[in-house]
């Protein structure tokens, strides 16, 4: 079953790691309400140095065939400007 949680990405500071809180599949992450008002990069993994920018309003699923495991820190997500608020899906 499915379970979503939300998480804050602001452009100060390092990108904003994403934590697993349950045992899951896949992770999808969009802009909560799914505003779709700014790009967003994804650093994978967690601590890479170059990131993938998304276009506002898109959403990035990662996918694995084994199963993410609360604490891991497949990926990061930040913004280029202000503050927003992304929702996660794990399944």
């Amino acid at each position: 079953m499915a379970q979503t949680f939300t998480m804050t990405v602001d452009a100060s500071g390092s990108p904003e790691i994403y934590t697993v809180r349950t045992t899951c599949r896949k992770i999808t992450v969009y802009e909560d309400a799914q505003a779709g008002t700014t790009d967003f990069k994804v650093y994978m993994p967690a601590n890479s140095s170059t990131p993938a920018t998304k276009p506002a309003g898109s959403k990035f699923t990662h996918e694995r065939e084994g199963y993410f495991m609360p604490g891991d820190q497949p990926f990061a997500l930040a913004v280029v400007t202000g503050s927003v608020s992304f929702a996660a899906e794990e399944e």
